[in-house]
């Protein structure tokens, strides 16, 4: 993960993101199951890669992403850097 001056956010905002990145109709949870999330595949992960960059400053690896079981895996790999509780 490569981080520059990144903006914080709370992990209800991040998750917000992934549900507009993903254009979801449900809300996500930290304990949501990252199989169980609608439409997630190798596009979907380069969308929420590129979004969360320009949301925060941090490139994710895909390859983190994707060992990530757990939307709070997700949050968790971000850290408290960009996370804010």
């Amino acid at each position: 993960m490569t981080q520059t001056e990144g903006a914080k956010m709370t992990s209800n905002e991040f998750m917000n993101l992934l549900v507009e990145t993903l254009e979801l109709e449900e809300p996500l949870h930290e304990n949501t199951a990252i199989a169980d999330i609608p439409g997630w595949d190798s596009m979907s992960q380069i969308m929420v890669i590129a979004n969360t960059q320009m949301a925060t400053g941090v490139q994710m690896q895909l390859a983190e992403l994707v060992r990530c079981s757990r939307v709070k895996d997700i949050i968790t790999l971000l850290g408290p850097g960009v996370i804010a509780e």
